[in-house]
């Protein structure tokens, strides 16, 4: 009885909501949001995480590099000189791998590098890294974006008065995938440099540990807890 009491306080201490602070456009306070534990709040897997970025690493791979073997060579198939008599070592082909100029052994061919990993890890692994970014209070949540009108120089001048003009910045935006990049935030967004602007559907591990900060409003922060709820 004593394990299952412990375990039930474990999952209710993790289960338990987090606080973040809200921002308005113009970096006055508006207030705390009471983010999901099991999303926002969960202790930071390094393991799960690292496998996730070596998945989607290995996923973006072309894997179109080759080199040409013996057989594909044209040429080779006289012998540069008799046997012996002349001196020289022994060769059977100009297109052998000891020629400068000559076939690749055991040289890369095209592959997949692709390998399978579970719904349920990527799952984790994303949570966590969510988590890590509250935990260093480098997730941003921002009242009034999506009534940006669409210009760079609105995003860039918000940019300045909260403080991330000059970091890397994941923004998220809670429109769908297809609506997301046809919205005024994201147009507004698009052409600074050090933001990547990305709908809540194609949130990822890679793109929220290579980002310095997160931004999005209270729509995203919602959808991005509705992923976890599938």
């Amino acid at each position: 009885m004593s394990q299952n009491k412990s375990a039930d306080a474990v999952k209710s201490e993790v289960s338990k909501p987090v606080s973040c602070p809200i921002k308005t456009i113009a970096g006055a306070d508006a207030g705390d949001a009471s983010l999901r534990g099991d999303v926002f709040g969960v202790e930071v897997n390094k393991n799960l995480v690292q496998q996730t970025v070596r998945w989607q690493r290995a996923k973006r791979r072309a894997g179109t590099h080759a080199t040409i073997t013996r057989g594909e060579m044209r040429g080779g198939g006289k012998k540069p000189w008799k046997q012996k008599g002349t001196g020289r070592a022994r060769a059977g082909s100009i297109v052998s791998s000891l020629w400068v100029g000559g076939a690749i052994v055991f040289g890369p061919q095209p592959r997949d590098y692709e390998f399978r990993l579970s719904k349920r890890t990527r799952k984790v692994a994303l949570a966590s890294a969510l988590s890590q970014k509250v935990a260093e209070n480098n997730l941003l949540i921002v009242d009034g974006l999506e009534g940006i009108d669409g210009k760079t120089k609105s995003f860039a001048k918000i940019a300045k008065e909260l403080g991330f003009e000059n970091k890397k910045v994941l923004l998220i935006i809670a429109d769908g995938a297809e609506k997301a990049s046809e919205s005024a935030l994201w147009r507004s967004a698009r052409n600074v440099e050090s933001v990547k602007p990305c709908a809540v559907e194609g949130v990822n591990v890679y793109d929220v540990l290579n980002s310095n900060v997160i931004v999005t409003n209270k729509a995203g922060i919602s959808a991005l807890e509705g992923r976890f709820s599938k």
